[in-house]
Protein backbone atom coordinates (compact mmCIF):
# COMPACT_ATOMS: atom_id res chain seq x y z
CA UNK A 1 0.00 0.00 0.00
CA UNK A 2 1.57 3.61 -1.21
CA UNK A 3 1.74 6.12 1.28
CA UNK A 4 -1.25 8.40 0.06
CA UNK A 5 -3.78 5.24 -0.51
CA UNK A 6 -3.16 4.44 3.88
CA UNK A 7 -3.73 7.97 4.63
CA UNK A 8 -7.17 7.67 2.10
CA UNK A 9 -8.14 4.46 3.79
CA UNK A 10 -7.96 5.40 7.17
CA UNK A 11 -10.32 4.53 9.76
CA UNK A 12 -13.72 6.10 9.94
CA UNK A 13 -14.40 9.00 12.27
CA UNK A 14 -13.98 7.78 15.88
CA UNK A 15 -17.59 8.01 17.20
CA UNK A 16 -21.36 8.74 16.09
CA UNK A 17 -21.40 12.04 18.01
CA UNK A 18 -21.41 15.01 14.79
CA UNK A 19 -19.73 18.04 15.73
CA UNK A 20 -19.69 21.74 14.22
CA UNK A 21 -17.74 24.20 15.74
CA UNK A 22 -18.80 28.10 16.04
CA UNK A 23 -16.18 30.62 15.14
CA UNK A 24 -17.88 33.37 18.28
CA UNK A 25 -14.81 36.20 17.63
CA UNK A 26 -11.41 36.58 15.72
CA UNK A 27 -9.96 38.78 19.09
CA UNK A 28 -7.59 37.02 21.73
CA UNK A 29 -5.19 38.07 24.23
CA UNK A 30 -2.51 36.57 22.88
CA UNK A 31 -0.76 36.69 19.51
CA UNK A 32 0.76 32.93 19.18
CA UNK A 33 3.90 32.90 16.50
CA UNK A 34 2.31 29.83 15.22
CA UNK A 35 -1.37 30.86 14.84
CA UNK A 36 -2.62 30.92 11.16
CA UNK A 37 -5.69 32.45 11.58
CA UNK A 38 -6.23 36.33 10.59
CA UNK A 39 -7.83 38.07 13.31
CA UNK A 40 -10.53 40.26 11.63
CA UNK A 41 -12.12 41.78 14.33
CA UNK A 42 -15.12 40.52 14.12
CA UNK A 43 -17.94 38.36 16.31
CA UNK A 44 -20.62 36.08 15.77
CA UNK A 45 -24.19 37.72 16.46
CA UNK A 46 -26.99 36.08 18.24
CA UNK A 47 -28.66 35.85 14.81
CA UNK A 48 -26.01 33.28 13.11
CA UNK A 49 -25.61 31.31 16.13
CA UNK A 50 -29.44 30.96 16.37
CA UNK A 51 -28.96 29.47 12.53
CA UNK A 52 -25.42 27.74 13.30
CA UNK A 53 -28.41 25.85 16.46
CA UNK A 54 -31.08 25.08 13.59
CA UNK A 55 -28.29 23.48 10.85
CA UNK A 56 -26.75 20.76 13.93
CA UNK A 57 -30.16 19.93 15.16
CA UNK A 58 -31.14 18.88 11.36
CA UNK A 59 -28.61 16.01 11.96
CA UNK A 60 -30.64 12.92 11.56
CA UNK A 61 -28.02 11.59 14.87
CA UNK A 62 -28.70 11.26 18.00
CA UNK A 63 -25.16 12.10 19.49
CA UNK A 64 -24.43 16.06 18.48
CA UNK A 65 -21.64 18.06 19.81
CA UNK A 66 -21.29 22.21 19.38
CA UNK A 67 -17.88 23.62 19.89
CA UNK A 68 -16.55 26.74 20.57
CA UNK A 69 -13.87 28.66 19.04
CA UNK A 70 -11.81 31.82 18.40
CA UNK A 71 -9.68 34.08 18.74
CA UNK A 72 -10.28 33.49 22.12
CA UNK A 73 -14.06 32.59 22.54
CA UNK A 74 -14.04 33.57 26.42
CA UNK A 75 -14.04 36.45 25.35
CA UNK A 76 -17.83 36.24 23.96
CA UNK A 77 -19.05 34.18 27.06
CA UNK A 78 -22.10 35.85 26.84
CA UNK A 79 -22.68 35.02 23.86
CA UNK A 80 -21.35 31.49 24.21
CA UNK A 81 -24.20 31.10 26.91
CA UNK A 82 -26.63 32.02 24.69
CA UNK A 83 -25.20 29.52 22.33
CA UNK A 84 -25.50 26.93 24.63
CA UNK A 85 -29.15 27.79 26.42
CA UNK A 86 -30.69 28.13 22.89
CA UNK A 87 -29.20 24.37 21.96
CA UNK A 88 -30.48 23.20 25.33
CA UNK A 89 -33.76 24.64 24.91
CA UNK A 90 -34.51 23.75 20.59
CA UNK A 91 -32.49 20.25 20.90
CA UNK A 92 -31.87 19.85 24.54
CA UNK A 93 -35.10 17.47 24.67
CA UNK A 94 -34.52 14.94 21.23
CA UNK A 95 -30.93 15.01 21.21
CA UNK A 96 -27.77 14.07 23.81
CA UNK A 97 -26.15 17.05 23.33
CA UNK A 98 -22.03 17.86 24.33
CA UNK A 99 -20.19 21.10 24.47
CA UNK A 100 -16.41 21.86 23.52
CA UNK A 101 -14.69 25.07 24.33
CA UNK A 102 -11.17 25.85 22.97
CA UNK A 103 -9.14 28.19 25.14
CA UNK A 104 -6.14 29.80 25.24
CA UNK A 105 -7.17 29.68 29.42
CA UNK A 106 -6.51 33.33 30.16
CA UNK A 107 -10.27 33.76 31.15
CA UNK A 108 -10.93 30.59 32.75
CA UNK A 109 -11.98 31.39 36.31
CA UNK A 110 -13.83 29.24 38.75
CA UNK A 111 -16.88 30.21 37.96
CA UNK A 112 -16.59 29.45 34.39
CA UNK A 113 -15.31 25.81 35.09
CA UNK A 114 -18.10 25.45 37.20
CA UNK A 115 -20.56 26.61 34.43
CA UNK A 116 -18.70 23.78 31.60
CA UNK A 117 -18.46 21.61 34.22
CA UNK A 118 -22.16 21.11 34.72
CA UNK A 119 -22.67 20.82 30.98
CA UNK A 120 -21.73 18.01 29.78
CA UNK A 121 -18.69 18.94 28.34
CA UNK A 122 -14.93 18.93 27.70
CA UNK A 123 -12.28 21.63 27.93
CA UNK A 124 -9.65 22.11 25.29
CA UNK A 125 -6.45 24.23 27.13
CA UNK A 126 -4.20 25.27 24.60
CA UNK A 127 -0.61 24.88 27.25
CA UNK A 128 2.54 24.58 25.16
CA UNK A 129 4.71 23.91 28.86
CA UNK A 130 7.57 26.22 30.22
CA UNK A 131 7.79 29.94 31.05
CA UNK A 132 10.30 29.98 28.10
CA UNK A 133 8.18 28.47 25.86
CA UNK A 134 5.00 30.74 26.40
CA UNK A 135 7.42 33.36 26.59
CA UNK A 136 8.79 32.46 22.87
CA UNK A 137 5.87 31.30 21.36
CA UNK A 138 2.88 32.50 23.18
CA UNK A 139 3.24 36.27 23.79
CA UNK A 140 0.31 39.02 23.40
CA UNK A 141 0.85 42.30 22.63
CA UNK A 142 4.05 44.06 24.53
CA UNK A 143 5.90 40.77 25.12
CA UNK A 144 3.23 39.23 27.42
CA UNK A 145 2.51 35.78 27.63
CA UNK A 146 0.11 35.62 30.69
CA UNK A 147 2.46 32.83 31.95
CA UNK A 148 1.39 32.75 35.46
CA UNK A 149 -2.27 33.59 35.08
CA UNK A 150 -2.60 30.39 32.50
CA UNK A 151 -0.53 28.31 34.59
CA UNK A 152 -2.95 29.03 37.60
CA UNK A 153 -5.42 28.51 35.86
CA UNK A 154 -4.74 24.98 34.33
CA UNK A 155 -3.88 23.97 37.98
CA UNK A 156 -7.42 25.09 39.25
CA UNK A 157 -9.09 23.31 35.85
CA UNK A 158 -7.30 19.94 37.01
CA UNK A 159 -8.65 20.20 40.61
CA UNK A 160 -12.06 20.68 39.62
CA UNK A 161 -12.65 17.56 38.00
CA UNK A 162 -13.82 18.63 35.15
CA UNK A 163 -12.98 16.84 31.69
CA UNK A 164 -10.52 18.56 29.63
CA UNK A 165 -7.57 17.81 27.59
CA UNK A 166 -4.53 19.98 26.64
CA UNK A 167 -3.69 20.78 23.68
CA UNK A 168 0.10 21.16 22.91
CA UNK A 169 1.77 22.84 19.83
CA UNK A 170 5.06 21.95 18.54
CA UNK A 171 7.06 23.47 15.61
CA UNK A 172 10.48 22.25 14.50
CA UNK A 173 11.82 25.76 16.49
CA UNK A 174 10.58 24.32 20.02
CA UNK A 175 10.92 21.15 19.10
CA UNK A 176 14.34 20.11 21.22
CA UNK A 177 12.50 21.87 24.46
CA UNK A 178 9.41 19.43 23.59
CA UNK A 179 10.38 16.46 26.38
CA UNK A 180 11.16 18.81 29.21
CA UNK A 181 7.67 20.97 28.72
CA UNK A 182 5.38 17.49 28.77
CA UNK A 183 7.14 16.83 31.80
CA UNK A 184 6.22 20.31 32.78
CA UNK A 185 2.77 19.86 31.71
CA UNK A 186 2.25 16.40 33.45
CA UNK A 187 3.47 18.11 36.85
CA UNK A 188 0.71 20.24 36.81
CA UNK A 189 -1.83 17.17 37.19
CA UNK A 190 -2.99 16.91 32.91
CA UNK A 191 -3.94 13.27 32.18
CA UNK A 192 -4.59 13.95 28.36
CA UNK A 193 -3.17 15.35 26.15
CA UNK A 194 -3.51 16.48 22.24
CA UNK A 195 -0.18 16.78 20.48
CA UNK A 196 -0.58 19.36 17.37
CA UNK A 197 2.40 19.71 15.49
CA UNK A 198 2.50 23.45 13.71
CA UNK A 199 1.15 22.33 10.35
CA UNK A 200 2.14 25.81 8.57
CA UNK A 201 5.94 24.73 9.39
CA UNK A 202 7.98 22.58 7.45
CA UNK A 203 8.98 19.54 8.88
CA UNK A 204 12.55 17.66 7.44
CA UNK A 205 12.84 14.13 7.85
CA UNK A 206 15.22 14.61 11.22
CA UNK A 207 13.02 17.15 12.54
CA UNK A 208 9.57 14.16 12.19
CA UNK A 209 12.31 11.56 13.31
CA UNK A 210 13.41 13.79 16.67
CA UNK A 211 9.54 14.66 17.08
CA UNK A 212 8.90 10.59 17.25
CA UNK A 213 12.26 9.68 19.66
CA UNK A 214 11.14 12.53 21.91
CA UNK A 215 7.73 11.14 21.96
CA UNK A 216 8.58 7.71 21.69
CA UNK A 217 11.02 8.45 24.84
CA UNK A 218 8.53 10.59 26.92
CA UNK A 219 5.62 7.86 26.99
CA UNK A 220 7.83 5.27 28.73
CA UNK A 221 8.91 7.69 31.34
CA UNK A 222 7.46 7.86 34.45
CA UNK A 223 5.70 11.37 33.68
CA UNK A 224 4.51 9.91 30.31
CA UNK A 225 3.31 6.70 31.49
CA UNK A 226 0.49 8.87 33.54
CA UNK A 227 -0.89 10.71 30.73
CA UNK A 228 -3.05 9.17 27.50
CA UNK A 229 -2.41 11.30 24.03
CA UNK A 230 -5.50 11.73 22.02
CA UNK A 231 -3.05 10.99 18.94
CA UNK A 232 -4.14 7.58 19.43
CA UNK A 233 -7.46 7.61 18.79
CA UNK A 234 -8.51 6.15 15.02
CA UNK A 235 -9.14 9.02 13.21
CA UNK A 236 -6.45 11.91 14.70
CA UNK A 237 -3.78 11.64 11.92
CA UNK A 238 -3.28 13.54 9.92
CA UNK A 239 -4.95 16.10 11.50
CA UNK A 240 -4.42 18.09 7.65
CA UNK A 241 -6.96 15.45 6.29
CA UNK A 242 -9.53 15.90 9.59
CA UNK A 243 -13.21 16.07 8.55
CA UNK A 244 -14.87 19.12 11.06
CA UNK A 245 -16.78 21.39 9.88
CA UNK A 246 -17.18 25.21 11.19
CA UNK A 247 -19.91 28.39 11.14
CA UNK A 248 -17.81 31.41 11.04
CA UNK A 249 -19.01 34.95 12.49
CA UNK A 250 -21.08 35.52 9.29
CA UNK A 251 -23.04 32.27 9.20
CA UNK A 252 -20.99 30.93 6.10
CA UNK A 253 -19.76 27.23 6.79
CA UNK A 254 -15.79 25.86 5.89
CA UNK A 255 -13.82 22.94 6.34
CA UNK A 256 -11.83 24.18 9.57
CA UNK A 257 -8.82 24.37 7.03
CA UNK A 258 -10.04 26.97 5.66
CA UNK A 259 -9.48 29.84 8.73
CA UNK A 260 -7.30 27.94 10.78
CA UNK A 261 -4.30 27.75 8.22
CA UNK A 262 -5.00 30.98 6.77
CA UNK A 263 -2.19 32.72 6.73
CA UNK A 264 0.26 30.23 5.39
CA UNK A 265 -2.67 28.83 2.81
CA UNK A 266 -4.57 31.38 1.66
CA UNK A 267 -6.47 29.28 -0.56
CA UNK A 268 -8.10 27.59 1.70
CA UNK A 269 -11.09 29.83 2.22
CA UNK A 270 -12.58 29.66 -1.08
CA UNK A 271 -11.28 26.03 -1.54
CA UNK A 272 -12.75 25.02 2.06
CA UNK A 273 -16.37 26.81 1.82
CA UNK A 274 -19.88 24.28 1.67
CA UNK A 275 -21.97 27.14 1.79
CA UNK A 276 -24.31 29.30 4.11
CA UNK A 277 -25.41 27.37 6.96
CA UNK A 278 -29.09 28.59 7.18
CA UNK A 279 -29.24 27.39 3.50
CA UNK A 280 -27.63 23.81 4.27
CA UNK A 281 -29.45 20.67 4.70
CA UNK A 282 -28.06 18.18 7.25
CA UNK A 283 -24.74 18.11 8.46
CA UNK A 284 -23.64 14.77 7.96
CA UNK A 285 -24.49 15.63 4.24
CA UNK A 286 -22.27 17.68 3.65
CA UNK A 287 -19.09 16.49 5.50
CA UNK A 288 -16.04 15.40 3.16
CA UNK A 289 -14.39 12.61 3.78
CA UNK A 290 -10.64 12.08 3.50
CA UNK A 291 -10.39 12.00 -0.05
CA UNK A 292 -12.43 14.88 -0.49
CA UNK A 293 -10.27 17.11 1.70
CA UNK A 294 -7.36 15.94 0.06
CA UNK A 295 -8.78 17.31 -3.42
CA UNK A 296 -9.53 20.67 -1.80
CA UNK A 297 -6.07 20.42 -0.40
CA UNK A 298 -4.70 20.36 -4.03
CA UNK A 299 -6.27 22.80 -5.13
CA UNK A 300 -5.07 25.13 -1.98
CA UNK A 301 -1.49 24.41 -2.81
CA UNK A 302 -0.65 27.16 -4.96
CA UNK A 303 2.82 27.09 -5.37
CA UNK A 304 5.90 24.64 -4.43
CA UNK A 305 5.74 26.13 -0.71
CA UNK A 306 2.73 25.32 0.14
CA UNK A 307 2.95 21.64 -1.62
CA UNK A 308 6.08 21.51 0.66
CA UNK A 309 4.66 22.27 3.95
CA UNK A 310 1.22 20.59 3.31
CA UNK A 311 3.21 17.39 1.82
CA UNK A 312 5.55 17.42 4.96
CA UNK A 313 2.65 17.86 7.72
CA UNK A 314 1.03 14.99 5.77
CA UNK A 315 4.32 13.05 6.49
CA UNK A 316 4.07 14.14 10.39
CA UNK A 317 0.76 13.19 10.96
CA UNK A 318 1.46 9.66 9.56
CA UNK A 319 4.95 9.62 11.59
CA UNK A 320 2.66 9.97 14.69
CA UNK A 321 -0.29 7.45 13.02
CA UNK A 322 2.59 4.47 13.61
CA UNK A 323 3.75 5.50 16.67
CA UNK A 324 0.30 6.02 18.79
CA UNK A 325 -1.15 3.20 17.04
CA UNK A 326 1.88 0.67 16.35
CA UNK A 327 3.22 -0.57 12.82
CA UNK A 328 1.10 -1.94 10.00
CA UNK A 329 0.93 0.82 7.74
CA UNK A 330 3.32 2.63 5.46
CA UNK A 331 4.69 5.77 6.73
CA UNK A 332 7.90 7.36 4.68
CA UNK A 333 6.62 8.11 1.12
CA UNK A 334 8.62 7.18 -1.72
CA UNK A 335 9.28 10.45 -4.11
CA UNK A 336 6.50 9.08 -7.05
CA UNK A 337 4.12 8.84 -3.86
CA UNK A 338 5.31 12.04 -3.21
CA UNK A 339 4.42 13.78 -6.68
CA UNK A 340 0.94 11.88 -7.24
CA UNK A 341 -0.33 13.87 -3.89
CA UNK A 342 -0.25 16.90 -6.95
Amino acid sequence: MSFLSSLLSGPARADDRLSVSLMLTYSCQLKCGYCQVLQRGSRITKKVIDGAVSFLGRSAKKKLELKFFGGEPLLEFELLKYAVTQAQRRLGAKKDLQYCLVTNGIGLDAAKIAYFKGLPSQVVFSFDGGAATHAAFRSGPGGNSHYKDISANLRLLAASGAYFFVNVVVSPENLRALRRNLEHIAGLGVKRIQLCYNGAAFWSGPDIMRLVRTLSAFRKSPAGKKVSFLNSSGDSEPVALHVDLIVDTDGLVYMDGAMFMEKRFPGGRRHFFIGKAAGLGRPEDVYADRREHLRRWRKVCACAEEKKVFLSSLKTGAALGLLFRGPGKQTAPARAADRRIF
